[in-house]
Formats: C-alpha cells, sequence, structure tokens
C-alpha cells in the first residue's frame, strides 16, 4: 500500500523492517524455541536473546518453573525404586 493510501485509511506508516520485529516478538511470547527463530531471522541465538529478552518474561513464563517440579517428579519416581541387597 502507499503512504497517501495508508494515510486516507488512519494507519500510521512504518518500515517494513517493523514486521520482522513483531514475528520475532510475537514468536518468543508464544514459547517458540528461541534456536528456531534465531535460525529463522538469520540471527545467533545470543543475538536474538540480547535483542529480544524483554519479550520472554510474559504471563505464561509463570508456568516455566513447573516444568522442572515434573522433571524432579519423574525422576524421583526412578530413584525410589529399591534394589534387594
Amino acid at each position: 500500500m502507499r503512504k497517501p493510501e495508508m494515510t486516507d485509511l488512519g494507519i500510521r506508516a512504518r518500515r517494513q523492517y517493523n514486521c520482522r520485529h513483531t514475528y520475532a516478538t510475537m514468536c518468543l511470547m508464544s514459547g517458540m524455541n528461541p534456536a528456531i527463530i534465531a535460525t529463522q531471522l538469520g540471527h545467533s541465538v545470543q543475538m536474538l536473546l540480547s535483542t529480544y529478552t524483554r519479550w520472554i518474561n510474559a504471563s505464561t513464563d509463570w508456568g516455566e518453573p513447573g516444568k522442572i517440579e515434573k522433571s524432579l517428579i519423574g525422576t524421583q519416581l526412578v530413584q525410589t525404586e529399591t534394589v534387594p541387597l
């Protein structure tokens, strides 16, 4: 769309490059694997995380400690088996 048409529709002009940032942010906020996102954007994971870390802290992140807890429970079940001497 050209700028005059966008102005007529009340849409603020933005650089097309901003779509890239929007995509990266939406992917991180939805919980996608950062390595996959970095590959899609042509970045290293370090570059992706240093640029977009602030968007990882979403309301869904509060469930992350539960993943560790589930992992530990699974490990405990294996460790609680006793072997007769």
